[in-house]
């Protein structure tokens, strides 16, 4: 029996391996999904190629392929909301250094905040649980509790079309 969330939860990894790559490569969107979808991991930062789950040895095409679409759905629409997301880091955190917070922990922000705010048939508390494990196995020890704390805070503000209150909103327009 195989893990119905399984392929999400691969894809975030995955999402998250292409965050880093564009951060901190010249590849272009069409170059790192393209990588991911060959498996073409290269050397761009080997905690994250050695952790991803050796997807070359996952057998079940039901979840290769669920952790491909969404992987190059949730990755287009992070990168395509980056500086919208930049913008909401900025002002959650404004009594932080923004020097001290981990680039991997600003990849991980930007796609729980862009699951929580885009993706509603996911449940908030699935999308902030998520990134919070993610942090725990790809950034600092305390960076889980950070992650809680700011994706908590962005998913209670007033102004975001929260999953909850989503289809309440859309059917009552």
């Amino acid at each position: 029996m195989t893990d119905k969330f399984a392929g999400k939860k691969l894809a975030r990894e995955l999402v998250l391996h292409g965050l880093y790559a564009r951060e901190t490569t010249q590849k272009t969107v069409l170059e790192i999904i393209k990588d991911v979808k060959e498996l073409n991991f290269g050397t761009v930062n080997s905690q994250i190629d050695e952790d991803l789950d050796n997807l070359e040895k996952r057998q079940d095409p039901i979840i290769q392929k669920e952790a491909m679409e969404y992987f190059e759905r949730l990755f287009r629409k992070v990168v395509e909301s980056e500086t919208e997301f930049e913008t909401e880091i900025k002002q959650l955190t404004e009594n932080w250094d923004l020097e001290r917070i981990t680039e991997i922990d600003r990849l991980i922000l930007r796609m729980g905040m862009c699951e929580l705010k885009y993706f509603p048939d996911i449940p908030a508390k699935v999308s902030i649980n998520e990134a919070i494990e993610i942090a725990k196995k790809f950034s600092t020890p305390k960076s889980g509790k950070f992650i809680n704390g700011i994706l908590d805070a962005y998913h209670l503000k007033p102004n975001l079309i929260s999953k909850e209150n989503f289809a309440t909103k859309t059917t009552n327009s």
